[in-house]
């Protein structure tokens, strides 16, 4: 893991501009102290990201550039779900949970992001559990949102299936 000082030395003004967008109901010195868990991983144009059904537990938060996800289909083909770009973050559920992931991100362009695994989740619960909690409660929130939008999604498909 990074330390804080080289965390800062290898981000961009505009890459820290972004984390700061993502953090910003975290004070600067929360920032700071996050910064301390997080790497930064650069991932090139056409780089897996992560592989549906793979096993990883990790997140990212991107920082810049943009991330295609996807999920596989039965034909072997891909069916584009969302295109993301800074601040989004991805990887959460699998992050907290450890099962596989559930769809493909792919680096459409180089991207940077900010990555926070499980230990080092871990690790900031017990030297840091108010800013753990915190995290955790940006993450559900984070969640639900997504899962709101897919159900209605899922209803307004049900609605023109029904109408057809």
């Amino acid at each position: 893991m990074a330390s804080t000082k080289d965390f800062a030395i290898d981000l961009t003004e505009q890459e820290k501009q972004q984390m700061l967008r993502w953090f910003e109901s975290f004070s600067l010195e929360q920032n700071w102290v996050l910064s301390s868990y997080l790497d930064v991983v650069r991932k090139k144009a056409g780089d897996n990201i992560i592989k549906e059904g793979a096993i990883e537990d990790y997140m990212g938060i991107i920082v810049d550039g943009s991330v295609e996800i996807s999920k596989n289909k039965e034909d072997g083909t891909h069916k584009v779900l969302a295109e993301l770009t800074p601040p989004h973050s991805l990887g959460e559920m699998s992050m907290i949970d450890s099962l596989p992931r559930s769809a493909n991100a792919i680096a459409l362009t180089d991207t940077t992001m900010l990555i926070l695994t499980n230990e080092g989740f871990k690790k900031m619960v017990v030297e840091n559990s108010d800013l753990a909690i915190k995290l955790l409660i940006k993450i559900h929130k984070m969640v639900n949102q997504r899962l709101r939008a897919t159900t209605g999604v899922f209803i307004d498909s049900l609605s023109k299936a029904a109408n057809t």
